[in-house]
């Protein structure tokens, strides 16, 4: 037997053990998730309402409400589209607003490194706009359906693509609103827009309890504010002006003992659920 041979043997038992490893990974996270529905209850029965319970709650499902929301509530939107790399990258969106002229902002300052797009990063969107005529604009949300360096969970990958959709979201309303985008001078000033759009964000993700969303964002910024492009100056005015948002890390918070109210409040389906006799 070659080398040849025993090297693509080798690379085949990898390619499986990998596959393995993914089925099994998500396989506990659809069992937790299953558990979810009784173990929230535990901690409605405490008093700890939540929106959104991390772990127990689903990313991916959460990616579809949001989506489902922001075409109804925002009057300028076409549509949000995950989209392969190769579409990514083009900056042609036309095919996305037939008939309409996409606007290609200017800014008055050149700014370090803006509209550079990294192959590496994981957090990756863009927001398009269009004039459709009688004055309106309308707008595109493109969501990178790759994650580079992402761990091999689905809901993982939706933590990172949640971020990306908020702060798109972000830019879409500060369009609209024509807070730091003039439609009629086709301007924008950069940098205060990606602080809105970043403490836009971080307010929605606050508001349904979105805890690794934020932090996940949060982190990043603080090592961004050393940054020597764009990207720092952006870190550093987010931090001072997002609000101190008190987000509940539901998975710090112990359930034992339980309670004869708890045992109650889970009911026998629970009980069976969580193997509690």
């Amino acid at each position: 037997m070659g080398k040849d041979d025993n090297k693509r043997k080798r690379k085949l038992r990898e390619r499986e053990v990998r596959r393995l490893r993914h089925s099994i990974l998500q396989e506990r996270v659809g069992n937790l998730q299953t558990k979810g529905v009784y173990i929230k209850r535990l901690y409605r029965q405490r008093g700890i309402n939540l929106p959104f319970y991390d772990s127990y709650d689903s990313y991916f499902e959460e990616f579809g409400k949001v989506v489902a929301q922001a075409k109804q509530q925002l009057p300028s939107l076409l549509g949000i589209f995950e989209v392969e790399d190769a579409e990514y990258y083009e900056s042609d969106r036309s095919r996305f607003a037939p008939g309409m002229q996409q606007i290609f902002w200017r800014s008055e300052a050149e700014h370090s490194g803006y509209g550079t797009a990294r192959d590496e990063s994981n957090i990756n969107g863009y927001t398009n706009a269009f004039h459709a005529g009688e004055g309106q604009v309308k707008t595109l949300v493109i969501i990178r359906k790759t994650v580079p360096k992402s761990k091999p969970q689905r809901e993982y990958r939706y933590v990172l693509k949640l971020i990306s959709l908020l702060h798109e979201l972000g830019h879409v309303h500060d369009i609209e609103r024509q807070v730091n985008f003039n439609h009629a001078a086709k301007t924008c000033d950069i940098i205060e827009a990606e602080v809105f759009a970043h403490v836009y964000s971080l307010q929605r993700m606050a508001e349904r309890n979105y805890y690794q969303c934020f932090n996940l964002l949060t982190d990043t910024l603080r090592k961004c504010t050393t940054d020597t492009s764009y990207l720092g100056e952006v870190a550093k005015l987010t931090l001072e002006r997002m609000p101190d948002h008190k987000l509940i890390d539901i998975n710090s918070i112990p359930l034992e003992p339980l309670t004869p109210a708890d045992i109650e409040a889970l009911g026998f389906d629970g009980r069976r659920a969580l193997g509690i006799k």
